[in-house]
């Protein structure tokens, strides 16, 4: 069976023969954006990353697509029509992957902070976000905001305490269901429109001409051991906030932050509350004096975040600590006192650091930067990304093309608004989704309503695939096909049992996979990688050690399931 177009080709020989346009450096979300923009320009565009897609940053996730309701506050009416644009483009081009979310608010009292201002200032944000809120498809539409009753809060989450309770604020988020995919179907679509694109290629440093232009990269392939010069016109150096391989003196300052994953809190809704915060937020117009947490419904458990945190010392070395978390835990639970969180309730640790307002500070940067180093200090045709949000990596992306083309004297407007990632082209998600229930009717429910949501329009793609291997088999315990693990090492260059069982798929992402399935899954890849008994011994613990998401000795308590 040959390759689709949109397959994700392992082709070195390209990237050492050929001279791009736009080189970019990093398989993140922010670099995933920057080579779709790049290609649908019609720029000559290739992709590097050292490890694997979407491995870093983009997978500790809080999940959310926001909304901009959170800049009214700060009176920042550009960022929050933004905001409110880039999650309605995330719906139009990646709807297999959104789904909205209601945020419920406890609302006390009758004063700032009580029911009639709240109800003012999300109906406010409602008129203020009007041009984004409607769609074609209803399912794309955003609704209102509305308010509840005190007694119609308390049962959509009986954890809210009642005392002083007049009721609840309810507004529409975004939820990427897997960001990862998100990143992959943004790749794939990309190699459909012919950019070259590679994981397990590291950038080690830059590649100039004698007056000091940026011509490219010197890079070594991780699989091989191959030494590699890459040549481009520009490069962009997209592999995030502990990037220093371009020897750039510019850089951003940083912060820690993190959340977690634990036992589901809140079924229905995202649930918003308070605790103390960590910075004091001078852009606000309204002083809270508070935190706003959310603990987002995620795969039949909670994602509670963000918590910020200052960083001291290496960024390299940037770790979050036990004690910063059962600090969190002490916060959540005086928030709730019903959660009654503990640390055997915590599935996973997210965590990671991201560009700070200022160096030694928690507060997190408000705005995405692109770097123009040549206009910084000299390094010409050299460009860095420093996101800040998930829903802002396709303008940010935007941003940094933009610059690109206007360096290279190019002509070209971006198309990424209107651009679906692979597997995202719908025009009506309930009309898709029976058509793709009818046609996967003997397949199990959850196994249907996983390979819609995991590969869109591409579902029929990967049955294809398996059935081309014999009949369809299940991984034992999962609703995973045998034929997806070597789909993604044939057309998405998964070459580790973590990239299957943490990127491609959604296995490991929220809890430790079955040891069985393990087994399983590293046998089927030895099979195509030619691995051996010690090799698939390996994998196998790596993923364990991994997904056990143990970043302190002493949380060895961890659950599974």
């Amino acid at each position: 069976m040959s390759p689709p177009a949109s397959a994700l080709i392992r082709d070195v020989a390209r990237l050492q023969a050929e001279t791009f346009d736009v080189l970019i450096v990093g398989g993140g979300i922010d670099g995933a954006y920057c080579v779709l923009d790049a290609a649908t320009r019609g720029l000559k565009a290739a992709l590097i990353e050292s490890h694997d897609f979407a491995c870093a940053t983009s997978a500790n996730s809080a999940k959310v697509a926001h909304s901009g309701v959170r800049y009214l506050q700060h009176g920042d009416l550009k960022r929050l029509r933004k905001s409110a644009r880039e999650r309605a483009a995330l719906f139009a081009n990646a709807p297999h992957i959104m789904k909205h979310v209601p945020v419920l608010m406890p609302v006390r009292g009758h004063g700032l902070k009580g029911r009639e201002t709240v109800r003012i200032y999300t109906a406010l944000y409602d008129w203020l976000s009007r041009e984004w809120r409607a769609a074609d498809d209803p399912e794309r539409a955003v609704p209102a905001s509305r308010m509840l009753s005190r007694e119609d809060a308390m049962l959509a989450c009986p954890l809210i305490a009642s005392e002083n309770l007049t009721g609840g604020a309810v507004w529409p988020e975004g939820l990427v269901t897997n960001t990862e995919r998100l990143v992959i179907g943004a790749l794939r679509a990309a190699a459909a429109r012919g950019a070259v694109i590679a994981n397990r290629i590291e950038a080690e440093e830059l590649f100039k001409a004698p007056d000091g232009t940026v011509q490219g990269v010197f890079a070594q392939d991780n699989l091989s051991g191959a030494k590699l010069t890459i040549q481009a016109r520009a490069v962009i150096d997209a592999t995030g906030p502990l990037a220093g391989w371009t020897g750039a003196q510019t850089r951003v300052p940083l912060a820690r932050a993190f959340g977690l994953v634990t036992r589901s809190l809140c079924e229905g809704h995202v649930l918003s509350f308070p605790v103390p915060p960590t910075y004091q937020d001078s852009d606000a117009l309204v002083d809270r004096g508070e935190s706003l947490q959310f603990a987002v419904p995620w795969r039949g458990k909670s994602i509670l975040g963000t918590m910020h945190l200052p960083l001291e010392g290496a960024a390299l070395d940037a770790r979050i600590t036990q004690q910063e978390v059962e600090r969190y835990l002490q916060a959540v639970n005086r928030a709730l006192p019903d959660a009654k969180l503990k640390l055997g309730d915590v599935y996973r640790v997210f965590w990671g650091v991201l560009p700070a307002a200022r160096a030694g500070s928690p507060n997190p940067e408000k705005q995405g930067r692109v770097l123009d180093h040549g206009a910084l200090e000299g390094l010409r045709g050299l460009f860095g990304i420093a996101g800040v949000k998930l829903t802002e990596a396709r303008a940010l992306a935007e941003e940094a093309l933009d610059a690109v083309c206007a360096q290279l004297g190019i002509d070209a407007a971006v198309q990424t608004l209107e651009t679906s990632i692979w597997g995202g082209d719908i025009a009506r998600l309930k009309t898709f989704r029976q058509e793709a229930e009818r046609v996967m009717d003997t397949l199990p429910r959850a196994a249907r309503s996983r390979l819609i949501q995991h590969y869109g329009t591409g579902y029929s793609e990967v049955l294809r695939f398996a059935g081309k291997l014999g009949p369809l088999e299940f991984v034992a315990g999962t609703h995973l096909l045998k034929g997806e693990v070597l789909y993604a090492i044939d057309y998405e260059q998964a070459w580790s049992l973590a990239d299957v069982v943490l990127r491609r798929t959604d296995l490991g992402s929220a809890s430790v996979p079955p040891a069985p399935a393990l087994d399983t899954i590293a046998r089927l890849m030895a099979g195509r990688l030619g691995w051996d008994e010690a090799r698939i011994r390996s994998e196998i613990a790596a993923v364990e050690m991994r997904s056990n998401y143990t970043i302190f000795p002493e949380a060895a308590a961890l659950r599974s399931g």
